[in-house]
């Protein structure tokens, strides 16, 4: 755990001095947890199947989100709440008429290369939270467990933050004063 946080105080340390974001300390974000990738597969491919995969996506992220536990890195969070996702998922598809089984874990999980708001994760083995329902033989969606995170790595307001590069349309923006806050709680902080 003090390994991690110093690797990612270290790194943000990097990115407040300028340095360019890479997919190389991506990479090592999600090998050490500190992001955490998710995946929904859908059943199958049928527009039933894959509207039903995203209310579930929607519903595991809102508890994560809602979820009261601290914890140093999303992969931590995830184990120690992994029954309420179970729950999450389950009581999502119930609610649009599915049935079937529904399997939510922690995994080890070899992916392919992928590109994410024009950064590239090399193909490798990462941890992911997999949510399967049923036989899983549909398409997948994937991006982060932490919606909150993704949405404000997405979308920040002009003005707002360190832009520390642009890339494909794309403008990357340090937003650390606020995650402070927000991880810690203390609305005192600037």
């Amino acid at each position: 755990m003090l390994g991690r946080c110093l690797a990612l105080i270290a790194a943000l340390v990097q990115l407040m001095a300028g340095a360019d974001l890479d997919s190389g300390r991506a990479v090592l974000a999600m090998r050490a947890g500190i992001i955490l990738r998710l995946h929904v597969v859908a059943a199958s491919d049928a527009t039933e199947d894959q509207r039903i995969k995203l209310c579930v996506r929607d519903a595991v992220q809102a508890a994560y989100a809602e979820s009261p536990v601290q914890s140093g890195s999303m992969l931590e969070k995830a184990q120690a709440i992994l029954p309420v996702l179970q729950e999450a998922a389950e009581m999502a598809a119930q609610a649009e008429g599915y049935d079937g089984p529904v399997a939510v874990c922690l995994e080890q999980t070899v992916f392919n290369t992928r590109e994410l708001d024009g950064l590239t994760f090399p193909a490798g083995m990462y941890p992911a939270l997999m949510v399967r329902l049923g036989p899983a033989q549909g398409h997948n969606w994937w991006g982060l467990v932490d919606r909150e995170l993704s949405l404000a790595c997405a979308q920040v307001p002009d003005g707002v933050g360190a832009t520390l590069c642009e890339r494909g349309g794309v403008r990357w923006t340090l937003v650390l004063p606020e995650c402070l806050r927000r991880w810690f709680g203390g609305e005192g902080m600037v």
